[in-house]
C-alpha cells in the first residue's frame, strides 16, 4: 500500500485529529470526512441513549404495588446492553457507505463481498459436520406465536437522528449497561429470549445535565472507535447495521455482513419470482386451493437473502391493502439454514427486529425460519437413489416445520422444494492465507469458516472432493447442486467469487446435468451466470471442446460474474420465453 503523502496528512490533522487516523483505512480525506461524521452521529446516539434511560429512571414512581411494566415494560432482577435503540437516516444515498468505504475483499482485483461485523461478548465457532446424521436443532425462538408474541413486548424507544447513510445504528457497548437496584425489565427485537435491564434509581449527580459532561462522554466513545476504525475494523462492524434493500439488518462479529453484490442479485431473483409467479399457468405450484412456493436458503449467515426474498415476494405494504406482491392465492415458505448456532440466532433477531421496524410483513413471523442444519452433512446423505433424496427432503421438511424428523404424522416428510438460494464460502485457501488475494482485515475481522471451504475432521465420504480435479474453493457447489435434485428445485442460485469460478461452476454443473435432462424427459434446464453490472449471459447447452475458450472471451476483465443461476422444468421454459437471449 503507497504512502500517504505528507501533505495530505497535515490537512487532515489541520482540521481535526481523528481525520489523520482515518486515513489509514480511507486513503483520502473525502472519505475520511464522512467515516468521522458518522462515528459522531453514532456517539450522540450512544450518550442520547444513556441520558434518556437515566432520565427515565429517575422519574419512576414510587408507589406500593404498582407495576413498573406500565412504564418501561417488564421488571426482573437482570442487566443487559441498551442493544436495541436505532437512529434513522432522513437523507443521503442509502448505500453510500459501500461505495465511499473501501471494506471488501477481493479476488482477481475484484470485490467480493463487503464485509463488516459489529463486536459481540461471544462468538460461536461453525461446528464440524456430523459423522451419522445432520445436526438439527430446535432454535429457542422458532416458533410463530412466540415471535408474534416478542413482538408485541417490543417497547424499547427509538431515537429519531439525522444520518448521512448509515440509516440505523446498534448501540451496544460496556460503557451503555445502567444499573439499578429497582429492576424493570426492556424486551428487545434482537434476542433468543428477553434481554432485561436492571436501572437503580440513579443521584443526581449520576444524570447527564450538562453539555460538557455530554460532549465529554461523545468524546470518549468517538475517540474509541475512531481508534478501532484505524487498525482496520470494518465500519458497520463498529457501527452494527448494514442496509440491505429496504431492510435494516443487524450484524454481529462471527458472521458475514451482506455485500451489495448480494443484495443486487437478491433483489434480481425476487423481481423475477414475482414476474414468474404473477403470470397464469407460468409455474406449476400444485392445486389450486394451497398453492405456495417454498425456498431454502442455505449458508443463510445474518438471513438477509431470505428476509429480503420475503419483502419483495409479499412486501409489508401489502398490510395496507396495495396490490404490490404475489396475488392472495399463492403463499410463501422460507426456511434458512446454517451449520453455525450464531447465525441462526443472528439470523432469527434480524427476522424479529424488521418486522418490529415494519420493514417485513407481518406474515414473515410465520412464513419465514432459520434452523442450525449442516450442508455438507445434509448433501452427504443424499445420492441418486429416490430413498437417498427423501432423507434431505425429510430432513429439511421436519427443519421447517420445527419438529423431530420422527413425527411424520406433523409435516408432509416428501414435500418438494421450488427454489434455493445460497452464498456459501468460496475462497479458496491460497487466496485467504497472507500474500494471497484477501486483505489483511478481513483475516483478522471475519470468520474463517464463513469464507474458506473446509472438510469436517474424520470425514471419509467425500472422496470426490479430495481429487486434485477439484478445487477447494468449490467445495460447497457440488453438495448445493445434489440437494437441490434431491428437493427437486426448479431454480438454482449459487453466489460465486468472480469470473473464474463461475466458468468452473458452470462446467461442472453442465457435465454432470444436462446429459441427464432428456433422459429424464424434462425440459433442458437454461444455465446463466449475472455480472455485477445487472448484465446475463447464457452459457450453451451443448458440450464444447472450446468451453473454457469461449468462456473466457466472452468475460468483461472489469465486471466480474457473481451468481450462477440454473432454471429447470417449467422455470426453464418461463426464462426461455422472457429472455431468449444473452444481455449485452
Amino acid at each position: 500500500m503507497p504512502r500517504l503523502p505528507p501533505a495530505l496528512i497535515r490537512q487532515a490533522t489541520s482540521q481535526n485529529p481523528l481525520l489523520t487516523l482515518l486515513l489509514r483505512v480511507c486513503r483520502d480525506l473525502p472519505s475520511a470526512r464522512n467515516e468521522l461524521r458518522w462515528l459522531q452521529e453514532h456517539a450522540r446516539g450512544v450518550v442520547s441513549v444513556k441520558r434518556q434511560a437515566s432520565h427515565e429512571a429517575a422519574n419512576l414512581p414510587e408507589q406500593p404495588g404498582l407495576d413498573p411494566a406500565d412504564h418501561t415494560g417488564s421488571f426482573d432482577g437482570q442487566t443487559a446492553k441498551l442493544d436495541d435503540v436505532k437512529t434513522e437516516d432522513t437523507h443521503g444515498p442509502r448505500n453510500q457507505t459501500q461505495r465511499d468505504v473501501p471494506v471488501s475483499k477481493t479476488v482477481g482485483g475484484r470485490p467480493i463481498r463487503n464485509i463488516s461485523t459489529v463486536p459481540t461478548d461471544t462468538v460461536l465457532s461453525t461446528s464440524t459436520t456430523q459423522e451419522k446424521s445432520v445436526r438439527f436443532r430446535k432454535h429457542q425462538v422458532g416458533g410463530s406465536a412466540h415471535l408474534k408474541a416478542e413482538l408485541r413486548k417490543v417497547t424499547v424507544r427509538k431515537v429519531q437522528m439525522q444520518r448521512p447513510s448509515i440509516r440505523k445504528v446498534q448501540v451496544q457497548k460496556e460503557e451503555n449497561i445502567v444499573r439499578t437496584s429497582k429492576s424493570s425489565k426492556i424486551r428487545s427485537p434482537h434476542d433468543e429470549g428477553v434481554r432485561e435491564l436492571e436501572l437503580r434509581r440513579p443521584s443526581d449527580g449520576d444524570l447527564v445535565n450538562s453539555e460538557a459532561d455530554e460532549h465529554a462522554q461523545v468524546q470518549e466513545i468517538l475517540t474509541e472507535n475512531v481508534g478501532k476504525r484505524s487498525k482496520g475494523m470494518p465500519l458497520q462492524y463498529i457501527i452494527g447495521n448494514q442496509p440491505f434493500g429496504n431492510l435494516d439488518i443487524i450484524c454481529k462479529r462471527g458472521v458475514l455482513i451482506p455485500r451489495p453484490e448480494t443484495e443486487m442479485y437478491t433483489e434480481k431473483v425476487g423481481s423475477l419470482l414475482l414476474s414468474a409467479l404473477t403470470t397464469d399457468s407460468a409455474i406449476d405450484l400444485g392445486p389450486q386451493s394451497r398453492r405456495k412456493f417454498r425456498i431454502l436458503d442455505l449458508c443463510t449467515g445474518t438471513g438477509c437473502i431470505a428476509l429480503l426474498l420475503h419483502s419483495i415476494l409479499k412486501p409489508p405494504a401489502a398490510n395496507s391493502g396495495s396490490n404490490l406482491g404475489l396475488p392472495p392465492g399463492i403463499s410463501i415458505e422460507i426456511l434458512g439454514i446454517d451449520n453455525s448456532e450464531y447465525a441462526v440466532s443472528l439470523a432469527q433477531k434480524n427476522l424479529v427486529h424488521n418486522i418490529s421496524q415494519k420493514l417485513l410483513h407481518p406474515d414473515a413471523a410465520s412464513d419465514v425460519s432459520f434452523q442450525n442444519v449442516d450442508v455438507l452433512a445434509l448433501a452427504k446423505k443424499g445420492g441418486d437413489s429416490e430413498g437417498q433424496q427423501h432423507q434431505i427432503r425429510k430432513i429439511l421438511n421436519a427443519a421447517v416445520a420445527d419438529v423431530d424428523e420422527k413425527e411424520e404424522r406433523n409435516y408432509s416428510p416428501s414435500a418438494s422444494w421450488d427454489m434455493i438460494i445460497s452464498n456459501p464460502p468460496y475462497i479458496g485457501p491460497k487466496d485467504y492465507e497472507p500474500g494471497g488475494k484477501t486483505e489483511p482485515s478481513v483475516r483478522k475481522y471475519e470468520p474463517k469458516e464463513a469464507l474458506v471451504p473446509t472438510f469436517a475432521r474424520g470425514e471419509e465420504g467425500w472422496q470426490r472432493y479430495r481429487s486434485s480435479s477439484i478445487v477447494l474453493a468449490d467445495l460447497f457447489y457440488w453438495p448445493l447442486r445434489r440437494i437441490a435434485r434431491a428437493v427437486g428445485a426448479k431454480l438454482l442460485v449459487m453466489e460465486v467469487g468472480d469470473s473464474e469460478q463461475a466458468s468452473r461452476v458452470c462446467k461442472e454443473f453442465f457435465v454432470h446435468n444436462y446429459s441427464s435432462a432428456t433422459v429424464l424427459g424434462q425440459p433442458m434446464p437454461r444455465l446463466e451466470t449475472w455480472r455485477d453490472d445487472g448484465s446475463v449471459r447464457i452459457v450453451p447447452t451443448e458440450a464444447s471442446p472450446t468451453f473454457d475458450v469461449d468462456f473466457e472471451e466472452a468475460t468483461d476483465p472489469n465486471i466480474s460474474d457473481r451468481a450462477v443461476v440454473v432454471w429447470e422444468k417449467d422455470m426453464a421454459n418461463w426464462r426461455r420465453d422472457t429472455l431468449p437471449a444473452s444481455d449485452p
